[in-house]
């Protein structure tokens, strides 16, 4: 199953492995068990947590810089010359 980019799911299979001996035969049977973990209603442990949060906090702090330079507000109104590489005539 696949648990999505933050891992919002987490499957856990569970094998049930039993071996029986029966004279010289020997048998062997199994069953899976899915257990589908809804991983928002999982309390994290405290130690994890505040690892997590400082992580956060460092990289929302390196992450938060401006990447470009725009000549024009980027807005919907931008001048003509930004969309095609034509100088405006206004």
């Amino acid at each position: 199953m696949e648990p999505g980019q933050v891992g919002r799911f987490i499957t856990a299979f569970d094998i049930a492995v039993t071996l029986k001996n029966e004279g010289t035969r020997r048998s062997l049977t199994w069953s899976p068990n899915f257990r589908i973990i809804d991983t928002p209603t999982v309390d994290p442990y405290p130690d994890q947590l505040a690892l997590i949060e400082r992580f956060e906090a460092q990289w929302s702090s390196e992450l938060a810089v401006q990447l470009a330079y725009w000549r024009w507000p980027w807005t919907a109104a931008r001048p003509a010359s930004a969309a095609t590489g034509r100088p405006s005539t206004i």
